[in-house]
């Protein structure tokens, strides 16, 4: 007669409760939570210089009356959206040159690009 012990040795010895306790141990083994994660860096800026921009506002351009209410609100939103984008440095609007661009042939780069505006 055998004893106990014996008995669930032979029992673990056979091939198919091995595969049948492997198989077990990789489903639990699945479905628990990964503790090692992949981190991935994302944003703006990382590592780069912000490039450093001026927004201009703008001439009014026509006798409608509402043109000065949507200027200032184009002008305000342009100006915001760059600020908050994260990639830019915005240069403070008092820091602009005094005169206001009409076309591209209105703009003095030479003005822009020295102090205090130096963009």
């Amino acid at each position: 007669m055998r004893s106990i012990t014996q008995e669930g040795f032979s029992v673990l010895m056979k091939p198919t409760f091995r595969f049948g306790l492997s198989l077990l141990a990789l489903a639990t083994l699945t479905s628990l939570p990964s503790f090692a994660q992949d981190w991935v860096r994302t944003g703006s800026g990382l590592g780069n210089a912000r490039i450093r921009l001026a927004a201009a506002d703008f001439k009014s351009v026509g006798a409608d009356p509402q043109t000065p209410a949507l200027k200032a609100t184009f002008d305000s939103t342009l100006f915001n959206d760059l600020q908050n984008a994260g990639v830019f440095d915005l240069v403070s609007k008092s820091f602009n040159p005094q005169g206001m661009p009409g076309s591209q042939q209105e703009i003095n780069l030479s003005q822009w690009s020295a102090d205090p505006a130096n963009v």
